[in-house]
């Protein structure tokens, strides 16, 4: 084992100290973790899913043994504009899109452990029986019954190999990570030619593994611990949409949560959030509105400090943490810590 291997070993099991905190805070400042979550296996074998039931309870029982404080979202972005006061090395939680899985099982989880945690939901996938595309495109991998497609898009072609679930979810991954950055529509008119390329006949509603909360749902849960927040109307890529479209998509998401609930939350999420997934015009376009923040899902931490690192409309998380080691790292930030020292 390395120096640096041993000295990480050390910190991150000693991590929670005193000492080590105010030297991290000295060096660092005042940072928070915002994690990101998504969809949870227990709901159905059915889907694609990054975390189930278990692997949570495991991190939360971590949390509250280190006693980390646990923070919502708002007052994140409320401690940013000099508000509110929030711990050093704090966590918030956060859920996309807003599926019934994240209710059902995330939600409850994080009620059990005293923890506040908001889900951003895509309005008309609330409000309708819209299909959301990454579901399609699940949907018809799993489905489909040919075993080779020869697929292209933009010029960009591939043979895709169904023979397996390991293949198919390969495949899954090639289409959305080709087919996503498209204008909405553009994207909806690949999703649809895949499927009847593949023999698959989409249901007009969403199937039960793939149903959105609702909004008598979101009611029920609403509390100081569980909030919604927007995620736009119908989760485009907004860098790819024209102005009229991505004014509508983050302005008509931020007016539905409005009026559906009693308190909503005042921080919106950028569809798939990668940094070229949305422009300083939807930045502008989120910061005219009642909200006062945004995230995205490219990782760092916030500085609560003062509005100093420009990112008010612009927070970075981090994916949720795959065990209790990362879960240290991130957000007793000793990983960035040896960063900064360059060991």
């Amino acid at each position: 084992m390395s120096v640096k291997s041993a000295i990480k070993n050390v910190v991150s099991n000693k991590v929670a100290s005193s000492t080590v905190r105010a030297i991290s805070e000295r060096i660092l400042g005042r940072h928070t973790t915002i994690l990101m979550l998504h969809r949870f296996q227990d709901f159905s074998s059915k889907i694609y899913a990054d975390h189930d039931a278990e692997s949570l309870r495991v991190l939360l029982e971590e949390i509250r043994r280190l006693r980390i404080p646990v923070v919502s979202v708002d007052q994140i972005f409320q401690a940013k504009r000099g508000l509110a006061d929030i711990p050093n090395n704090a966590v918030a939680f956060t859920m996309d899109d807003g599926f019934l899985d994240q209710l059902e099982v995330g939600a409850e989880l994080f009620i059990k452990y005293d923890c506040p945690a908001v889900i951003f939901g895509i309005t008309d996938f609330i409000d309708t029986d819209y299909w959301l595309i990454d579901s399609k495109l699940e949907y018809t991998c799993k489905s489909t019954q040919i075993d080779k497609l020869h697929f292209t898009v933009d010029g960009i072609s591939k043979t895709l190999d169904f023979t397996d679930e390991d293949t198919r979810y390969l495949a899954f991954e090639w289409l959305v990570d080709r087919i996503r950055s498209f204008p909405l529509h553009v994207a909806l008119s690949h999703v649809e030619r895949f499927a009847a390329l593949s023999e698959v006949d989409l249901p007009e509603k969403p199937p039960s593994q793939y149903r959105s909360i609702s909004w008598a749902e979101a009611r029920k849960f609403e509390t100081d611990q569980i909030t919604i927040g927007a995620h736009t109307m119908t989760h485009p890529i907004l860098s790819a949409e024209n102005d009229v479209r991505a004014k509508q998509e983050i302005e008509g998401s931020i007016l539905r949560v409005q009026q559906e609930l009693n308190h909503p939350s005042k921080v919106f999420c950028y569809p798939t959030g990668r940094y070229q997934d949305f422009l300083e015009r939807d930045q502008k376009i989120v910061a005219a509105t009642e909200c006062i923040g945004a995230v995205n899902a490219e990782p760092g931490y916030i500085n609560t400090q003062s509005n100093q690192d420009g990112l008010m409309y612009n927070g970075n998380r981090f994916s949720l943490p795959d065990g209790v080691n990362d879960l240290r790292h991130y957000i007793l930030k000793s990983q960035y810590f040896f960063e900064k020292l360059s060991l």
